[in-house]
């Protein structure tokens, strides 16, 4: 168990903690609504036979400090720090959802409990005016309301809620503090900051928040071993970050989202079919779909469009990476130049012509991919954002969430996207987020197989409008 300080466990102790935890769920509370929730760990039938990977033990620990029941038992609330993580969908979904799980992260590495807060309409607006976030105003007049975001996503029932927590506890404006850009590793001069450690130096104040134009990725506190020092001060909080990151950036992002939300049964339903004719395929070439296969290659395309007159039907980007895909492939398995592999494409996609051109080029005889592609309807609950955000597509919102479900189902070798920025080109958060749901699900998968994650190989990207990512290709985990 990570060590705490005196007055962490002076709060956390005793009849404080909660029984709730990963293992034994408690699904029985106060969010009614939300009781058909499936714990993440459901999804793995052999997890109870088998020993918690470490990121998860941390996770475990949070979950049995900070959840609702434990809030409900401590007679010492009144002394807990908190953070808040906001969300919304399904508008902008892949920037609030990394707003969310980043504010997730600090919440576990500082010890905060974690209250979760959804951003209505006029909150987006308060948002907009006093923070200065740089979105189009028009963004706060869509539709967007829980109820809609809870048709898609189900949040999970041990999280407790600001709304709730901030009334019994008589918290107010004045006691928010909100966490400046500098913490964000999304702001590319962040290593020429003025940093201060999150852990000790905003201590004092009862409830923080993070500024919804960050995005925490770890990546720099990970790898960057001065940058941890200036950012984490405490023992506790560098060693909980050392246990998280165990399994790398993506499948941490990926395990904070999915221990967070759960893809509501109507979404699960749709994509059922599509991921039993996925997996029908991999079985008949004699692939475990749970592992590195010689005989079937499974690749995820996420191809997000960012312009509303961009009609998608230039789609050379996405062949030429997986043609680079495909090539590095061959030389790693001594194929000779032209060999047809045999593969599977998840695709996804928010424009129709996208769809069309790759399903019929991928399923050429040239390349005999077989193409899992999900329901495609645009009869979604948010079909009211259209006319605001036209880049986005017919197929967002409901539709984005079917994709990457289907994707973390069926995806487990590489993936094309807008995962990096590059020169003239954004990266896409939904192309991040994606990712990490497929990279959370591989590593799950991997450790129910009794194989260690990180001495798998990574997932290979190619980021369109650079190609693939050589170096993520050639790094073996470990």
């Amino acid at each position: 168990m990570l060590a705490l300080d005196e007055r962490q466990a002076s709060v956390l102790s005793g009849d404080n903690a909660s029984t709730y935890s990963l293992h034994n769920p408690n699904r029985q509370d106060s969010f009614k609504s939300l009781s058909a929730y499936t714990s993440p760990l459901d999804e793995f039938p052999n997890y109870l036979n088998l020993p918690l990977p470490p990121p998860l033990q941390v996770l475990d620990q949070y979950v049995t400090w900070h959840s609702q029941q434990a809030l409900e038992r401590d007679a010492n609330v009144h002394h807990r720090t908190f953070m808040i993580a906001q969300y919304q969908c399904p508008v902008s979904a892949g920037n609030w959802m990394h707003y969310f799980t980043s504010a997730f992260l600090w919440g576990i590495l500082t010890n905060r409990t974690i209250l979760w807060k959804y951003v209505t309409n006029d909150a987006c607006r308060d948002i907009r005016r006093r923070w200065l976030y740089p979105f189009h105003p028009q963004r706060c007049n869509v539709s967007n309301s829980m109820q809609e975001c809870h048709e898609i996503l189900e949040r999970a029932p041990w999280i407790p809620s600001y709304d709730e927590w901030s009334e019994k506890l008589n918290l107010t404006e004045d006691d928010v503090f909100m966490l400046p850009l500098e913490h964000s590793s999304k702001q590319w001069n962040v290593k020429h900051a003025v940093v201060r450690p999150v852990d000790v130096s905003y201590r004092h104040y009862p409830v923080l928040d993070i500024h919804p134009w960050s995005f925490l990725r770890l990546d720099h506190l990970i790898y960057d071993e001065d940058l941890r020092q200036k950012q984490l001060a405490t023992p506790y909080g560098r060693a909980t970050l050392k246990e998280l990151a165990r399994w790398g950036p993506s499948f941490l992002f990926g395990l904070s989202w999915r221990h967070s939300f759960d893809y509501s049964p109507r979404i699960r339903e749709r994509v059922k079919q599509h991921a039993a004719v996925a997996k029908t395929i991999v079985t008949q070439n004699g692939t475990n779909v749970t592992r590195r296969s010689p005989h079937v290659l499974t690749i995820g395309i996420h191809s997000r469009h960012t312009r509303s007159d961009d009609d998608g039907c230039n789609v050379r980007l996405e062949q030429d990476c997986m043609r680079q895909l495909l090539n590095e492939y061959r030389a790693q398995t001594n194929a000779p130049n032209g060999t047809k592999v045999p593969c599977q494409v998840t695709l996804a996609s928010d424009r129709t012509c996208t769809i069309d051109k790759m399903s019929n080029w991928l399923s050429s005889e040239t390349l005999g991919c077989a193409v899992v592609v999900t329901e495609r309807s645009k009869n979604t609950p948010d079909s009211s954002m259209h006319a605001v955000f036209n880049e986005h597509g017919p197929f967002s919102g409901s539709g984005f969430f079917q994709d990457m479900l289907l994707a973390g189902m069926t995806v487990r070798d590489a993936m094309i996207g807008s995962l990096e920025p590059t020169d003239g080109h954004r990266w896409r958060s939904s192309s991040e987020l994606m990712e990490e749901a497929i990279t959370y699900q591989r590593d799950m998968a991997y450790w129910q197989a009794g194989m260690n994650p990180e001495r798998m190989p990574e997932l290979v990207e190619c980021t369109l409008k650079r190609g693939i990512n050589v170096k993520r290709l050639a790094k073996q985990k470990g």
